[in-house]
């Protein structure tokens, strides 16, 4: 394999010149990446703004190299790793937008490899909060998490992501959360019934099963937050309810919640053989009390219920709203 990687490193800088780099700022990691080919930028500039750092760096934990692949008898996605110089190899025959997104969010697995240490992973879920202090909200695809944690920070809550989150356990084992995309992915339905809130954000198109669009939110940047503290788990489930409701989780909806963040996030990153990531994940987010969230058909009183349980800390008082 070490022969195979020196081969594809003096491939690419024979066939591609000088690349451009362009330091990552991943809070537990620092990444540089290595652009040969221009038609990247577009997809680091809508995807990744935020965790761009302007600064040069002496200093680097992981490398990715990336080039659009001109042999026509290559694969159509090559991935190779070098662990002896933690450099990551990424390379893609087409960068048109609409091909491009099928892989998903922008080098998301690739992202998971190199976090994924002993106290910090890339997670599948998403996080919102008030005045510091957050909450991670655990659900599968589909079950209303992006629509309610967007919605909240329309309404003016903090904002971490609502698809994907680094997680990290500091030295005081406390647990928290960090951005790394600035997109934002929204069915046709929701972004509708959002669009007086999307006036100034970017539409860059469809997702690969074209059931939802994908948009740039970088005019919200004031709203994110990094190395967030997060105090509690919430567990939304879509019941069409008259009003939203907010209380304490019985042990069996804590399990199913877990089992949605644990599995979501193995299903994402590729990671399901990865027994120690499930095994560390589980002890991150064991430690948190749990809250169902009833979400009714309004997503803005969804979205108020949740902003007032976090903003007067009810996940401490246990005062929560009865069913």
């Amino acid at each position: 394999m070490a022969v195979e990687i020196k081969e594809l490193k003096e491939y690419i800088e024979a066939s591609y010149g000088k690349p451009e780099t362009v330091y990552l700022d991943l809070q537990v990691k620092r990444v540089r990446l290595l652009v040969y080919s221009d038609e990247f930028n577009q997809h680091i500039e809508n995807q990744i703004p935020y965790i761009i750092s302007g600064d040069s760096a002496d200093r680097y934990d992981a490398t990715i190299v990336l080039w659009k692949e001109k042999d026509p008898a290559a694969p159509d996605i090559i991935r190779e790793y070098d662990k002896e110089n933690e450099t990551y190899y990424y390379g893609v025959k087409s960068l048109k937008y609409e091909e491009f997104i099928k892989q998903g969010h922008f080098l998301v697995q690739t992202f998971y490899q190199i976090l994924n240490t002993e106290y910090s992973s890339l997670v599948h879920g998403a996080a919102v909060g008030a005045e510091g202090e957050g909450v991670l909200i655990c659900a599968k695809g589909q079950r209303g998490k992006s629509t309610l944690s967007v919605m909240a920070m329309f309404l003016g809550m903090e904002y971490v992501s609502d698809d994907y989150l680094i997680l990290e356990k500091d030295r005081e084992n406390q647990i928290l959360a960090s951005p790394i995309y600035s997109i934002i992915t929204l069915s046709p339905y929701m972004t509708e019934k959002m669009k007086e809130h999307l006036t100034n954000a970017v539409k860059l198109g469809n997702n690969a099963r074209k059931d939802k669009f994908v948009f740039n939110i970088s005019c919200m940047h004031n709203h994110f937050r990094e190395r967030y503290p997060i105090r509690a788990m919430v567990f939304p489930e879509i019941l069409g309810c008259e009003k939203p409701f907010i209380r304490k989780a019985t042990p069996a909806e804590k399990s199913r919640a877990a089992a949605q963040i644990l599995h979501s996030t193995a299903e994402q990153m590729n990671a399901k053989a990865d027994t120690a990531g499930t095994k560390k994940l589980i002890g991150m987010i064991s430690q948190f009390e749990c809250y169902y969230i009833g979400l009714s058909a309004d997503i803005e009183q969804n979205a108020k219920l949740l902003k007032e349980f976090v903003s007067k800390r009810k996940y401490n008082k246990h005062e929560v709203q009865a069913e």
